[in-house]
């Protein structure tokens, strides 16, 4: 993507002091790159399970000391889980592919199991000391709901949350929109629009988005009130 195209995409960022960036689903840094121009003075999280693409992750910010890189799944359980492996890395999930997905993405439908380590985000940051603004980005594929489960205590500090919500099935048992949204209200979150819209190759109906969620303080600095 041009640069001009991801410097638009992240415009909104830069009206927010954000210090701490939580990156669950890395896969090899593509939003970390994005983000770090615009808070190169922040800290960030990097989360990712497979272990190809952590390597890819980190050998690209091995000389950073602000990046932080963690080699396993987050969830709202700590040990061991089997991981669906997608030939289209990006598309591997703790849950299994749905018919749909396979079907519109038929390059993604390769599939195996790898055993990976899970871990909560409340017990990761239960002792660290982070700094405010949080930023919290979610991209686990239909499972960002137990993501969001296994960090009760961590969303009381978080200021913004940016996580991908489907609109229809893409995932075996995975919660939709409406599930996603109801969950974060209930943790005194805003829902403030969608960052970017993905449709069906088939159709053109609407798939899946990043949803913006922001506290009230942060809502205030976004709108200028």
């Amino acid at each position: 993507m041009p640069q001009y195209l991801i410097d638009k995409r992240w415009k909104f960022l830069r009206h927010l002091n954000i210090r701490t960036i939580i990156d669950v689903g890395a896969n090899e840094g593509q939003f970390l790159k994005e983000v770090y121009n615009i808070f190169p003075n922040a800290e960030f999280y990097s989360f990712e399970p497979l272990r190809d693409c952590f390597d890819k992750l980190t050998d690209q910010f091995k000389n950073n000391r602000r990046v932080h890189t963690f080699n396993f799944a987050l969830g709202e359980e700590d040990g061991e889980i089997i991981l669906s492996r997608s030939s289209a890395s990006e598309s591997s999930s703790i849950l299994k592919m749905a018919r749909l997905h396979k079907n519109l993405f038929p390059h993604t439908a390769n599939l195996f199991e790898e055993k990976v380590k899970i871990k909560r985000l409340d017990d990761i940051f239960e002792n660290m000391i982070i700094q405010d603004f949080i930023l919290l980005k979610i991209d686990v594929q239909g499972a960002e709901e137990k993501v969001i489960r296994g960090a009760i205590q961590l969303l009381k500090k978080v200021n913004i949350i940016i996580t991908e919500v489907s609109y229809t099935t893409l995932y075996e048992d995975q919660p939709l929109f409406k599930d996603i949204l109801n969950l974060l209200l209930d943790h005194k979150f805003t829902f403030v629009g969608m960052l970017e819209q993905f449709v069906s190759p088939s159709t053109s109906a609407p798939l899946f988005a990043d949803a913006i969620f922001v506290k009230k303080e942060m809502q205030d600095v976004l709108y200028g009130s």
